[in-house]
């Protein structure tokens, strides 16, 4: 199971809330702008939801008690192990491919929430999978766990993976070509 895989045992349990319409998760979750299947609430275990199950929003409930990078990594790994390395059906590394000079990385990392969504969860994702496939998933945890309130995160991820983020975001631009 997905807690075991992260190396962080879940306690407790998750509150399922099902609806028919994402506007409907929109006003639930108290976000009228938000057009989405489902969102999670890590502090309170909540996850709402248009789908029976929702394996990226379990990913965040899960990986919050691991630690909190940016935003493109917490939505990276969601894509990556909930959504199995797909955005709307389709690999994450041929989206990425289209998307990638248009809407650079470093822009995203800084800014997660303020570019278009196909674009963003394409390229936290391929970038994600990129790093679980060539470090592991231990490695990705550890990054996780060293995001913590006073840790810069180029140095967590530098203490987490061994090289900077410029020089992984530079591998991962070479394999995605």
């Amino acid at each position: 199971d997905l807690s075991t895989r992260l190396g962080s045992p879940f306690e407790g349990s998750i509150e399922y809330q099902r609806f028919e319409y994402p506007e409907e998760v929109a006003f639930h979750a108290g976000d009228p702008s938000l057009l989405s299947t489902g969102v999670a609430h890590p502090e309170s275990g909540v996850i709402q939801s248009t789908l029976p199950s929702h394996a990226h929003e379990i990913v965040h409930i899960l990986s919050y008690k691991l630690g909190r990078p940016s935003a493109f990594f917490v939505e990276g790994l969601a894509v990556e192990l909930g959504d199995k390395g797909k955005v709307g059906g389709q690999a994450v590394d041929e989206l990425a491919r289209r998307y990638v000079r248009t809407s650079p990385p470093e822009r995203l990392i800084a800014a997660f929430r303020d570019q278009e969504a196909w674009a963003a969860y394409s390229i936290a994702g391929s970038f994600c999978r990129f790093l679980v496939r060539r470090h592991g998933l231990p490695a990705m945890t550890a990054f996780f766990r060293a995001s913590r309130p006073g840790v810069r995160e180029e140095d967590a991820f530098r203490m987490a993976f061994g090289l900077s983020l410029g020089a992984a975001l530079d591998e991962w631009r070479a394999v995605l070509r």
